[in-house]
Formats: C-alpha cells, structure tokens, sequence
C-alpha cells in the first residue's frame, strides 16, 4: 500500500490543503510513488492562481510510505 502522509501519520487526500516551507496553500491533486530507494517520488498539487506543480513532499512536511507485503 503506498500512501501520502503527513508528520502526524495522517492520510493526506486529493483535495486537501497543504501549506508549503513559504506558507503558501495550495491543493493536492496526487502523487507519484517513489520509482527507487533513494527517491522521495512527488507530489502533484494546484496553486492557488490555478496551475498544476509537482514538488518533493519535503516542501509541504510530507512523505510517501511505501508498505510491501510479503507474497506467498
């Protein structure tokens, strides 16, 4: 399962508010999983004057888990 989250663990969803390190809000739109281990992988969001930007989940105090289950 991989999910975005925020410093309290919390499930972060499209459509939600996050404050970047400036403090300017803008919307999450979604994410795109980390494609190795040394990559943070990014989130997607809308600016408050409407464009789409993707940015590392650092700058809004985010972090994508990435939870393997085991196969059998």
């Amino acid at each position: 399962m991989i999910k975005l989250v925020d410093n309290n663990g919390q499930v972060v969803s499209k459509g939600d508010k996050v404050r970047c390190f400036r403090g300017e809000e803008h919307t999450v739109q979604g994410f795109q999983a980390p494609r190795h281990a040394g990559s943070s992988g990014r989130v997607i969001v809308e600016t408050s004057d409407g464009f789409r930007r993707e940015f590392f989940p650092s700058v809004f105090n985010l972090k994508i888990e990435v939870n393997h289950e085991a196969q059998n």
